[in-house]
């Protein structure tokens, strides 16, 4: 079993899944394992991160209430203070 040491937490589950066409974009199914980790269900949003080291991550995305207009940059600038606090917390905890 492969083990990775990822920030503090250890990932020893991995899964494969293959890419499939879907209309004319590209799916993913999740497995179960990954749906109830993340609390996911029907109808829930999720968003990916790249890292600069070309890493993706996955998580729930929590909506924020606000405008549903996009173009004046508010959901971007909720989602990067959401992103900061997180990262804030993160670093506070032992």
């Amino acid at each position: 079993m492969d083990e990775r040491v990822y920030g503090n937490t250890m990932a020893s589950d991995y899964i494969k899944r293959k890419v499939t066409k879907i209309g004319n974009s590209h799916g993913v199914t999740l497995p179960s394992k990954v749906m109830e980790h993340l609390d996911l269900g029907p109808g829930d949003e999720v968003r990916f991160q790249i890292s600069k080291d070309g890493r993706v991550a996955l998580d729930k995305h929590e909506s924020t209430s606000g405008p549903e207009d996009r173009s004046d940059g508010f959901r971007q600038l909720m989602d990067n203070y959401e992103a900061s606090f997180r990262n804030m917390k993160n670093r506070q905890d032992p």
